[in-house]
């Protein structure tokens, strides 16, 4: 059971657990959480269906591991015509690994457009937007930093680990 003031992943939003309520509604104990990002979002979730859509926050550990495997972590291919399903089924999906998969698709696709003069996919920019959120709250929840703090330490670390190319 999880315990009051933890914070745990609620499909993908960041939340604290606020109060775990015996016999909420129909005979059933409910977790009460509240979004770490939108103090006005408040869930409520029976005890029975929490295994379902809440998770741990990843550990330090996993972030570690996580950060070393993402520039082995593939991309999904630049021509692929349907790239946005392949987007709303990484996202589906839920992974870290599926997540950056879309970080990674993104912004090279960006990249790869500025380069070219033309102007950002909105689909990807959308996907792009929404990915970043979900991985660099979850890190930031889980190391105690801001989001941008979050984002400038993997951004950092992953540098870290990228040969420089003269």
């Amino acid at each position: 059971m999880v315990k009051i003031g933890s914070q745990i992943v609620y499909r993908d939003e960041v939340c604290t657990v606020t109060d775990i309520v015996e016999k909420y509604r129909n005979d059933e104990d409910y977790y009460f959480l509240t979004s770490a990002h939108d103090a006005s979002l408040h869930i409520k979730v029976p005890v029975t269906a929490a295994n379902k859509c809440m998770r741990p926050l990843i550990s330090k550990t996993e972030i570690k591991a996580l950060i070393r495997r993402i520039p082995e972590i593939e991309i999904v291919p630049i021509d692929h015509w349907s790239r946005g399903v392949e987007y709303k089924e990484l996202l589906s999906d839920g992974s870290h690994e599926s997540i950056i998969r879309i970080i990674k698709t993104a912004y090279l696709r960006q990249q790869e457009r500025s380069d070219n003069h033309q102007k950002p996919n909105e689909n990807d920019k959308r996907y792009f937007r929404h990915a970043e959120r979900l991985l660099y709250s979850e890190i930031a929840a889980a190391l105690g930093l801001e989001y941008n703090e979050a984002k400038e330490y993997i951004v950092s670390e992953v540098a870290a680990l990228t040969p420089v190319v003269e």
